[in-house]
């Protein structure tokens, strides 16, 4: 697990650096750039499913397992959204030398984001907190509730929206957009569901 937090780091790590030298580029040479920064994406895309690993568990009746203790805040970003902003930066020309975050409005709790999936899916939220120590363990983590990944950014995206005119969805509009999209090309079994049963069989222990 050191290793997993070592790769995390060095991610973010990298595109910093990456950043930097386009920085450099444009303070010597106005070489044209723009970046956009990323929280984690929520969208009909994903292809590790993680909203919809949350929704299949809410389905079946089960106990949701989190880590126990105190949760980082969700400020995630709608697929749609990230195409839009990428229209928006190409269709105003050459790079400005500039970067955005770029992020939902909204910043929520994980147990308000699973409330608010809940309800879309009219299910019952159970949570169960295990220690995460035993989690890691057992590696239920994170597929059993990726959204208690520590390594998650959340960014203010105000000057997006005063420079660029960019406009996010609603986090419940795109919730509802999600969970009608699994409904209609349902996934047979999302990243880590697999072990479902072990998951159920912590919770009872």
């Amino acid at each position: 697990h050191e290793s997993r937090d070592y790769e995390e780091w060095l991610y973010g790590a990298e595109k910093r650096d990456a950043e930097d030298v386009l920085a450099g580029a444009w303070a010597t040479n106005q070489f044209p750039y723009t970046t956009l920064r990323l929280p984690m994406v929520n969208s009909e895309r994903d292809h590790f499913h993680r909203t919809y690993g949350y929704i299949k568990r809410l389905q079946d009746g089960g106990p949701l397992l989190i880590p126990a203790g105190p949760h980082l805040p969700l400020r995630h970003i709608y697929g749609a959204d990230v195409v839009q902003a990428i229209r928006t930066v190409l269709a105003a020309g050459p790079g400005t030398g500039r970067s955005y975050n770029i992020s939902q409005d909204e910043t929520v709790s994980l147990d308000g984001f699973l409330t608010m999936l809940a309800e879309l899916t009219n299910t019952t939220l159970r949570l169960c907190p295990v220690d995460k120590a035993i989690l890691n363990e057992r590696n239920l983590i994170p597929d059993c509730s990726p959204f208690s990944d520590p390594w998650m950014s959340i960014l203010d995206n105000q000057l997006s929206k005063t420079e660029l005119g960019i406009r996010y969805t609603p986090l419940a509009d795109y919730l509802e957009r999600l969970v009608a999209h699994y409904r209609e090309n349902p996934v047979a079994e999302p990243k880590g569901y697999e072990r479902r049963q072990e998951e159920l069989a912590l919770a009872a222990a």
